[in-house]
């Protein structure tokens, strides 16, 4: 058995390199890769066909791997591509939907909007009523339009079941509005700044009805000072000015009176400077000539008289 193996290897031994032989042309001088002094011209040299065949299927096995390579590549960079290309068209479907969405919310929120504004309008102009030849009062309440003012946006106006419905800008530097209480009329009082911003002084008032238009009595729209100090008798005094406020003296009180109506400046003045008994706050007072109107609820005239009032500044 031993010799056996042994003959086999010998067979190996020698017909390996004859097979090899064979297989490539390894003739000195040829172009064959085992050829001794190999010729590196490969024009004028003996070829190796099985060099050749190798050489070839070699560059072969390269370009399929570049090929396969590239493809992978190729693949990988067509799917991002695609998935790129999903989630862009997702994203434009979802802005779409979104877009629409608000356009759909915008057109509610405006038919909303303008049929509360509608409401308002309605409300507004009925309440726009004049007293008859009587002088009876309109029984009509606006109790569901309320003022507001907004100190940022430097604009008031009115809300309607809490919205605003009708925006109007300042006057001077700061408004406030106020239901004048029984009527279907608000004060906007007019404020203008004297160094920081909240110390504004008190300039004057107007009265607005409820689509915003200014109410003139005898052609005038400003009013130092509007009153509902005689409820008992369903009327308002609305004052205006015949000259500027002059200064007289301080009272020094805690319940000084600065709201009555004088015939005279001397009875004005006279309050003023009565004696009264040390203690209380400080209060610099000025009087000023004016008209005063006295109206019912509706605003029409019932009465004018000229006489004087104590500005406590």
């Amino acid at each position: 058995m031993k010799s056996i193996k042994a003959l086999s290897m010998m067979i190996i031994l020698l017909v390996g390199p004859m097979a090899f032989a064979q297989s490539h042309n390894i003739t000195a001088g040829s172009a064959c890769k085992y050829a001794k002094n190999r010729c590196t011209n490969m024009e004028g040299c003996p070829q190796c066909a099985t060099c050749t065949t190798e050489d070839k299927k070699e560059k072969e096995a390269k370009v399929a791997e570049v090929q396969k390579r590239n493809e992978k590549i190729w693949a990988e960079a067509a799917a991002k591509k695609e998935a790129e290309q999903k989630a862009y068209e997702a994203k434009l479907a979802s802005e779409a939907t979104e877009n629409k969405r608000k356009e759909e919310q915008a057109l509610a929120d405006k038919k909303a909007s303008d049929e509360l504004r509608d409401k308002y309008q309605d409300i507004a102009n009925k309440g726009i009523v004049k007293s008859d030849i009587k002088g009876s009062r309109s029984t009509l309440e606006l109790k569901n339009i309320e003022g507001f003012e907004d100190s940022n946006r430097k604009v008031y106006g009115f809300k309607l079941e809490g919205k605003e419905v009708a925006v109007f800008p300042f006057i001077e530097d700061f408004n406030s509005i106020v239901k004048i209480l029984n009527t279907n009329f608000f004060e906007v009082k007019v404020l203008k700044k004297e160094g920081n911003y909240n110390n504004s002084v008190y300039k004057y008032s107007i009265i607005i009805d409820h689509l915003g238009n200014k109410v003139e009595i005898d052609g005038n729209n400003k009013f130092v000072r509007i009153l509902q100090n005689d409820i008992k008798n369903s009327v308002i005094h609305a004052y205006t000015s015949n000259s500027s406020s002059k200064y007289i003296g301080d009272i020094i009180s805690l319940s000084a009176n600065f709201y009555d109506f004088y015939n005279n400046n001397e009875a004005a003045i006279a309050y003023i400077k009565k004696p009264r008994y040390s203690g209380g706050i400080r209060t610099k007072c000025s009087i000023q000539n004016v008209n005063r109107y006295t109206l019912n609820y509706d605003l029409q005239k019932l009465n004018k008289e000229t006489g004087w009032i104590i500005i406590p500044d």
